[in-house]
């Protein structure tokens, strides 16, 4: 129908267009005409990326390939990868698979394993004759890569770095002991041992999705309230590559503003305890950035002396929904004080409760961990998909039990990923209410798993949703908006919400009546 078309073109134009006053740069890369500036950052402590000229929303600032990419590219690249490492088979049958160092802490296991990756990769490559990009190789982008921003190996400045110095070193001796002897990464591990060092921490500091580091957009610093964001260059877009990426202004930028990206992913939404550790243990530094320094909106629960808790613990159902938005609520001063201190905005008065605060952080480190797992295992779900379509492509499998077996457990555990999700979610709600950020991410993720199970039931020709249930949908999407809403941050909610969102329309326009599609298309 004309409606679902236009819903349609309009969820393409936000993707891969912008606003009325945004336009393409298709044709343009990021080296035949870049129109930002790097330079040392106000404090000394780094450098800053610039903007030399005005940006409205949605215009692309910059599009560039990597310089490198530290991570196999290919199968061959792959088995060239395993041929350096002597893996013992059974268990260990990749680097994921390895016992992690006794030196290194169970929270830095990824980095840890992604750092022996990257360095072997690298080494790898030059052995070649690239530089470790697997795209247009060559010795200049190599300069370019190893000027990029990393801690000093010699004085690290904060202990975030120290610590990841430390995991660095540890995963150098791994490579050391653990390769193949008179490998490319045993060799390069062992004689040049500053550089396979340098390029775990810049692997670590500054590469995106699938290891790519970039000359330009891995110089942007993170602010938890980013005024741009980076996104694939789609071949709809004119891209020669397939790792092309684009910087595009989430919201107006002047001449002169330094560009922020976000390090967060979904993390982004959730409150200052939450993305400090995070960026902490995943980039190394303690954010100071403006949203971190202001009351922490996004950790706002009932007031604790303006409603008093059910044993302490559960709020009343009243103030738990907030549906009359008349619940009074206490913010912490700052993130970094947002999980020993909440100041009532009503009645001005300071809660430091212990039983409260506790329960406040324990739930919340409880969804933050949940939240990075959930990515996680979504990527590695696509990246496993990807693998099979590989597969199949060259032949069928015989017989397809193990497949389907596969598809078997992925299902149940799907399904138990979903029932510990809701039972959080109900945890979250009656303990830190309707606009706390637990509640809120773990909504959204609630929503999509419904209407996830609204589409199929809908392509595969079963009865439409019944009005209960899309009214839910639309209470909770409702929800989100008024939450993102409230966090005030520059860029529009429609970042995190028009999945969502379009998946609210086109359940309503596919009930057919001129009614429903009528609220879809305003969706």
């Amino acid at each position: 129908s004309r409606t679902v078309a236009a819903v349609v073109a309009s969820f393409l134009l936000y993707r891969h267009s912008v606003s009325p006053g945004g336009h393409l740069l298709s044709a343009l890369t990021g080296s035949s005409r870049i129109m930002t500036e790097v330079r040392p950052t106000t404090n000394g402590a780094g450098v800053s990326l610039i903007a030399t000229k005005s940006y409205s929303t949605g215009e692309i600032i910059l599009e560039e390939d990597p310089l490198v990419v530290l991570a196999p590219t290919s199968p061959s690249e792959d088995e060239a990868l395993r041929k350096q490492f002597q893996l013992s088979g059974g268990t260990q049958k990749t680097i994921a698979d390895v016992e992690l160092s006794p030196d290194v802490n169970a929270d830095y296991g990824g980095k840890w394993r992604g750092m022996i990756v990257a360095a072997a990769v690298y080494a790898v490559r030059n052995a070649a004759g690239g530089a470790g990009a697997g795209e247009g190789n060559d010795e200049e982008k190599r300069k370019e890569f190893l000027e990029l921003y990393h801690p000093d190996l010699s004085s690290p400045s904060t202990d975030e770095e120290k610590t990841i110095v430390g995991v660095a070193r540890s995963a150098r001796t791994f490579l050391v002991e653990k390769c193949v002897d008179g490998s490319h990464a045993s060799k390069f591990a062992r004689d040049h041992g500053e550089e396979c060092l340098q390029v775990m921490l810049l692997w670590t500091c500054n590469s995106f999705e699938g290891g790519a580091v970039y000359g330009r957009t891995s110089r942007a610093n993170h602010s938890c309230d980013p005024n741009a964001v980076v996104r694939d260059a789609a071949p709809a877009l004119g891209a020669k590559s397939r790792r092309r990426q684009q910087l595009v202004a989430a919201c107006p930028v002047s001449p002169g503003d330094e560009i922020f990206i976000s390090y967060l992913g979904p993390l982004l939404y959730a409150g200052g305890p939450a993305r400090l550790s995070r960026l902490r243990l995943a980039k190394h530094f303690a954010c100071n950035c403006s949203r971190c320094a202001a009351p922490d909106k996004a950790t706002a629960v009932p007031c604790p002396s303006c409603h008093p808790r059910i044993n302490s613990r559960a709020l009343d159902e009243d103030v738990q929904y907030d549906d009359d938005n008349d619940v009074r609520y206490a913010v912490p001063k700052n993130a970094a004080t947002a999980t020993v201190s909440v100041r009532g905005e009503a009645c001005g008065e300071a809660s430091k409760d212990a039983a409260i605060l506790t329960l406040m952080n324990r739930v919340s480190e409880k969804v933050a961990s949940r939240i990075v797992a959930s990515e996680a295992s979504k990527k590695k779900k696509a990246q496993a998909a990807a693998g099979k379509n590989g597969k199949k492509s060259k032949g069928k499998t015989r017989g397809g039990s193990a497949q389907d077996g596969d598809d078997d457990d992925d299902d149940d555990d799907s399904s138990l990923q979903s029932e510990m999700d809701e039972n959080l979610l109900r945890l979250a709600s009656s303990t830190l209410g309707a606009r706390h950020w637990c509640t809120n991410l773990l909504l959204r993720s609630s929503l999509e798993r419904q209407l996830s199970a609204i589409h199929a039931a809908m392509v595969l020709g079963g009865e439409p949703p019944s009005i209960d249930e899309l009214a839910e949908c639309i209470d909770s999407l409702q929800r989100l908006w008024s939450y993102a809403d409230g966090l005030g941050l520059r860029m529009s909610s429609a970042h995190w919400l028009v999945g969502v969102t379009i998946g609210v329309s086109r359940a309503l326009v596919g009930l057919g009546d001129e009614k429903s599609r009528s609220y879809g298309a305003e969706w």
